[in-house]
């Protein structure tokens, strides 16, 4: 693995977590006490897990395609620069 992909992994973590913790302060405003009934507090709480898993990876998804497309321009601008001094020296 090398250190662009350590870097990729760490920022989705971080991301990820992040993420988790916002939509976990936000689920807190509704609290399960607050429904009626153990069935209704019982979803409340698996819903909130659910809303809370499913942002943290959709969003750890966004950052991961923007590292990709940002890595991948980084890579085709060396190529890129290598062709053209390639090209220079050739010429001279």
């Amino acid at each position: 693995m090398n250190k662009l992909e350590m870097i990729r992994g760490a920022i989705n973590f971080v991301v990820t977590l992040g993420v988790g913790n916002i939509v976990s302060d936000a689920l807190k405003k509704i609290q399960p006490t607050q429904a009626e009934g153990v069935l209704r507090k019982f979803t409340t709480k698996v819903g909130g897990l659910a809303i809370g898993f499913y942002a943290a990876d959709k969003v750890g998804d966004y950052v991961d395609k923007g590292w990709l497309k940002m890595t991948k321009q980084k890579e085709d601008s060396e190529i890129e620069t290598k062709v053209t001094d390639k090209i220079i020296e050739d010429e001279a």
